[in-house]
Order: structure tokens, then sequence, then C-alpha cells
């Protein structure tokens, strides 16, 4: 912890003050004008430029490979809002879904038993949202022939 954290600074200004603590390294009288000039103490001064060099030292150390490995965490309501996404967005088949979760989210895998009820339960309380939906308004509809477990999707557009 540098310090900054206790101080107005916005955090713009922050990573300034730490460019430019790190680069006046080792210039006369340097710590001296920055500390009066944000009114920070010297010792504040010189973790900020530890600190700063170390960050700066592990990002640069990092191999290609390492910096493309990254790691996320996938709670269950992200991982169901993906597959009803793969089902209604692209569509997808539910073994294309079971394909290609372990392609999105590496190490994670779901079964088409799994995947299946997911798809109906949301199936049935979208149709429930539907239900109440008041089409009677629309005067004008463009279908599409896009149909859903044998029920056709309909939009309806309205103008006044």
């Amino acid at each position: 912890m540098t310090g900054l954290h206790n101080t107005d600074l916005t955090t713009s200004q922050k990573i300034e003050f730490s460019a430019k603590v790190l680069a006046n390294q080792g210039l006369h009288a340097s710590v001296t004008q920055m500390s009066q000039e944000y009114g920070l103490s010297r010792p504040t001064l010189y973790r900020v430029q530890e600190n700063t060099a170390e960050i700066l030292f592990q990002h640069f150390s990092q191999t290609q490979e390492q910096l493309k490995a990254r790691s996320i965490t996938v709670d269950q309501v992200q991982l169901e809002r993906s597959i009803i996404a793969l089902s209604i967005m692209a569509p997808n088949s539910i073994r294309a879904i079971e394909d290609l979760i372990p392609i999105i989210y590496p190490g994670i895998t779901r079964s088409f038993g799994s995947i299946q009820p997911l798809l109906i339960e949301a199936q049935e309380k979208a149709r429930q949202f539907n239900n109440t939906v008041d089409f009677s308004l629309i005067k004008v509809a463009a279908l599409n022939e896009m149909y859903s477990q044998s029920s056709p999707v309909l939009a309806g557009v309205d103008w006044v």
C-alpha cells in the first residue's frame, strides 16, 4: 500500500504522480520537490516509487503466454445465461451447446440432461411473460417464419 489512497488525488493524478516519481528516480532533489508539490511525505514517495517499479517489472517480465492466460470465475447464473443465449441468439442445438461450453469456459462441462431442462424452464418463463402482453392494440404486424417448439415467434410493432 502506497499511502496514495489517503490523498485527494484523482486516479489519473495518482497514475501521473507514480510515473513521475519513478521517472525522476535518482535525480537530485526530485523527491524533495515532488514531496512539496504534492504535499506528501518522503516515505510515501519512496513507497510509491518501489510499488510502481515492482508493478511494471511484473508486467514486463511476463511472457506472451502468461499475458494471454487469464482466469475468470463463472457462477451458476452466468453459465445458465450463456446457455440460454447460445440457444436463442445463435440458435444452437443442445448438442452444440454441450460442445461449446468447454470452449467458452475451459474446464466446465454440462450434459445434455442438464441443459435441456434449463432451456425448457426458460421457454416456459418466456411463454408466461408473453401471455401477459396485450397484442390486441397492434393493427399491423410483420411476421417472420421463426418457430420455437412448433410455435411461431411473433413480433409486433405499433406506432401512433
